[in-house]
């Protein structure tokens, strides 16, 4: 071997570099699954946690709606000073929370049009689940 020649590799060198080359790709594919796999798990992890937390939200969601309105009409009728002359009035005590419960309902809230995604909407999401406004599509709502 010259060394200003450069190196001879020989016929079955070829041969074991070309097997070392395939499995090199092979156990690069193997990996990929693999980082495919866990990130699907992690995926699944994530959902499985965000369930549960919507579960919870939903309980402590019941329980306002039953306390909250229970805690005004306790605060409303506990009041604790002497000249409190609603309740002396024959009808009177009930006007108060009437009226707020009637102003509450009567108040339009927002409109399921203006906030609701449309089929085209949902369609035209780009990367990281943003809407691109430019390329909304007029559609059926949800």
């Amino acid at each position: 071997m010259d060394p200003n020649h450069g190196v001879l590799i020989t016929p079955l060198t070829y041969i074991y570099l070309g097997d070392v080359l395939d499995h090199c790709v092979l156990i690069t594919e193997t990996l990929n699954q693999l980082k495919n796999s866990a990130d699907g798990m992690i995926g699944l992890i994530f959902n499985t946690i965000s369930a549960t937390q919507n579960e919870s939200m939903r309980q402590l969601t019941t329980a306002t709606i039953i306390f909250l309105p229970l805690t005004f009409i306790t605060g409303y009728f506990g009041q604790n000073f002497q000249p409190f002359t609603v309740l002396q009035e024959d009808i009177g005590y009930l006007c108060v929370p009437s009226l707020f419960l009637f102003l509450w309902t009567a108040t339009p809230g927002p409109s399921r049009e203006s906030h609701s995604l449309t089929v085209g909407q949902l369609e035209n999401r780009g990367p990281g689940g943003c809407l691109h406004h430019h390329r909304l599509a007029v559609g059926r709502y949800l």
